[in-house]
């Protein structure tokens, strides 16, 4: 029979618990902003695919491209890097398996990618080659992604 003291102990410890594990995973992740563009290949829009915005510190955030080109989603702010993916538009196609994602990543209902598969240069498909970065500044922002 656990006495009024324990309880209460017991409580102020899952308290405390709590506010430490929500306060460590704020700072994992950091100040977030709403970014939306519009992904261009060869200057048009790309009919379909995601985005994958990965910030230094390890987060990692997918953004859906749709068949107009645009994306939305809220990234940390900072400098990130930036791939973009569609192959799983050709593999919708053709019933394969798509890649695996970044350990770590969140991975994209596959369901809700639409478009038109285009083929893209490899080096787009990965954060180290892709070439692609950009500076995620407080508050709203738009930042169009011209892939060649």
């Amino acid at each position: 029979m656990m006495t009024r003291c324990s309880l209460a102990g017991l409580s102020l410890f899952l308290l405390l618990f709590t506010l430490l594990a929500g306060g460590c995973q704020r700072s994992l992740v950091g100040e977030e902003a709403d970014v939306s563009g519009t992904v261009f290949y060869k200057g048009k829009p790309l009919p379909g695919g995601h985005i994958k915005i990965a910030s230094p510190k390890g987060h990692i955030v997918v953004a859906i491209i749709d068949p107009q080109g645009h994306y939305q989603c809220r990234a940390p702010v900072g400098e990130v890097q930036i791939a973009v993916e569609n192959r799983m538009l050709k593999m919708k196609q053709s019933d394969q398996l798509p890649p695996p994602m970044p350990a770590g990543a969140p991975k994209p209902n596959e369901d809700s990618v639409h478009g038109t598969y285009v083929p893209l240069p490899e080096k787009y498909h990965a954060f180290e080659t892709s070439g692609l970065q950009y500076k995620v500044k407080k508050g709203p922002q738009t930042y169009d992604i011209h892939l060649e």
